[in-house]
């Protein structure tokens, strides 16, 4: 259990997880695509700081966000936004 106690959480071990191992798993379960949707909305919505609504969405680093968000939509979230 890479040295880890049998008690520790699912976040946890994810974190431990190389960052394409999580990609592929948020896209496996759908997580990536709700939080875009949702992120997509908020652009489109609001004026809310693009790093605001990174971390509401469920990623505090705005850059992996925009990094995210662009795989999933075929572009930034400021390109994204400039098109509502």
């Amino acid at each position: 259990m890479c040295g880890r106690s049998p008690d520790a959480g699912l976040s946890e071990a994810i974190c431990l997880l190389p960052e394409s191992v999580v990609f592929e798993l948020q896209d496996h379960l759908g997580i990536r695509q709700l939080r875009c949707g949702q992120a997509a909305r908020l652009l489109r919505e609001t004026d809310t700081p693009i790093a605001e609504i990174s971390a509401y969405v469920g990623y505090p680093d705005s850059n992996y966000f925009i990094k995210v968000f662009k795989k999933t939509l075929g572009m930034t979230p400021s390109e994204y936004r400039k098109t509502r």
